[in-house]
């Protein structure tokens, strides 16, 4: 059998980790959140440079060629 006043002081603690743990699995969404747009801009960026030294390139060639 069991202490009434260990069982009171788990129920406590048990009922303060439940919040904590809510507030933790917060923090980690909005850290993947953010983590996931940076990623998208970074291959956003990716794809916009290498379409800038494509265009740069041809107008380039163009420019000194002539053709």
């Amino acid at each position: 059998m069991q202490n009434p006043l260990i069982k009171n002081l788990i129920d406590i603690f048990t009922a303060l980790l439940m919040p904590t743990i809510a507030i933790f699995g917060i923090v980690l969404g909005f850290w993947q959140q953010r983590i996931n747009h940076r990623k998208l801009k970074n291959e956003l960026f990716n794809r916009r440079i290498k379409l800038f030294d494509i265009i740069s390139h041809y107008i380039s060639d163009i420019l000194c060629t002539g053709n």
